[in-house]
């Protein structure tokens, strides 16, 4: 132990035969956070509290001990970062504490942005390559409509004249993704929404594209009958 306390903290979870030895990581990482200048009594033992309920949360999971601090470490962040971000804020005049939950909560909120803006980008890049995948499938019909001895259904051939829709529409969920990416402003919605909306919008597409090249198929087989 170092800076002559000890922490009173310990997880639960920890187990003595395991290879891995959860009680000295955790022992070696406040070491790391000590030496990173992070010395105030409480963020620390907070951190540490914050660090044991995300590793029994891993492991609750199904993730084994190691995997499970490494994710914790992760969540919660290094020593220099967390130093980084102690500055920021600044320390409470008087007694010298530094106000943890704000800082933490504001870390938690600056990864939870990040992660959904990735999300979002994500959700569009799906969308994109699904509505170009829709438009090669209906554009391939055409040749093999010219050189069939038969025409293609009504419906199908409506859907391959319209193709070109298809490239069209992830023109305003692109719209939408630069402007949730780009604005400063937190979202006042749920992260799912946009990807629930958006995957809603392309299964109704997909489905009368899937139907169009069914039909031609469904033709052929009993015409060969």
């Amino acid at each position: 132990m170092n800076n002559g306390r000890q922490s009173t903290l310990s997880c639960p979870v920890s187990g003595a035969n395991n290879m891995f030895d959860l009680e000295q990581a955790i022992s070696e990482w406040r070491r790391q956070m000590l030496a990173a200048g992070i010395k105030t009594p409480v963020p620390l033992e907070e951190l540490e509290s914050h660090l044991c309920d995300e590793i029994e949360q891993q492991i609750q999971s199904g993730t084994n001990e190691q995997h499970a601090f490494e994710a914790a470490v992760q969540q919660i962040g290094h020593g220099n970062m967390l130093k980084t971000e102690f500055r920021k804020v600044g320390e409470t005049k008087g007694d010298g504490l530094i106000n943890y939950h704000r800082i933490y909560s504001a870390m938690l909120a600056s990864k939870q942005k990040i992660m959904k803006k990735i999300t979002n980008i994500l959700v569009t890049l799906t969308f994109a390559f699904a509505c170009f995948s829709l438009w090669i499938m209906l554009t391939l019909l055409s040749p093999v409509a010219a050189h069939s001895l038969r025409a293609l259904p009504p419906f199908t051939t409506f859907l391959v004249g319209m193709r070109a829709g298809l490239l069209l529409l992830p023109i305003p969920v692109a719209g939408y993704c630069l402007y949730a990416v780009l604005r400063s402003q937190p979202a006042t919605q749920n992260g799912t929404t946009f990807l629930a909306w958006t995957m809603s919008a392309l299964f109704l597409v997909s489905f009368p594209v899937l139907l169009a090249i069914f039909l031609p198929c469904l033709q052929l087989m009993i015409q060969m009958k």
